[in-house]
């Protein structure tokens, strides 16, 4: 025989299972982009090194990697922040499904609410994660006019 409070209990772990599957899916992206932010940090660090004994030519050349650099830095903490964002959001929804389950209240309103705003963050999140594709797509442009390297495709970048 089910009790009323079993019949809450599955009530709630059933409404959780979306926000929960969110926090899971943006959990990876957010692994991935804080794994990604280490690779430029690195590399700004080792150019920054590089620059002390550069010649005045290579010079521009360092500045310029560095810069672009330290934007997809910029790029990636935006979206770690929102993406942040977005899991804060799911487990908000889940505190308050339960508490709509627990003392009877009526919380979908606000549920909505913040749904879209988990969602919005994450479209954000993703935004700038393509932002910084895009971007060290430039410092390999980059690096292939020092090189002196010719590509039609390099320079479409």
């Amino acid at each position: 025989m089910v009790t009323a409070n079993h019949q809450n209990l599955v009530a709630i772990l059933q409404a959780s299972l979306t926000p929960v599957v969110l926090i899971s899916g943006v959990g990876l992206l957010l692994l991935s982009m804080t794994n990604r932010i280490a690779r430029p940090l690195d590399r700004i660090r080792f150019l920054g090194k590089e620059l002390k004994t550069a010649s005045q030519q290579d010079q521009p050349f360092y500045f310029r990697q560095i810069q672009i650099l330290y934007n997809r830095c910029f790029l990636l903490q935006k979206a770690i922040f929102a993406a942040s964002i977005s899991i804060i959001s799911a487990t908000i929804i889940i505190l308050l499904i339960f508490l709509m389950t627990i003392y009877s209240v009526n919380l979908y309103f606000m549920i909505d609410v913040v749904f879209i705003v988990g969602l919005l963050a994450l479209m954000v999140s993703l935004i700038y994660f393509m932002n910084d594709i895009q971007e060290s797509l430039k410092s390999v442009q980059v690096e292939m006019s020092r090189l002196k390297i010719n590509y039609p495709e390099i320079n479409k970048l």
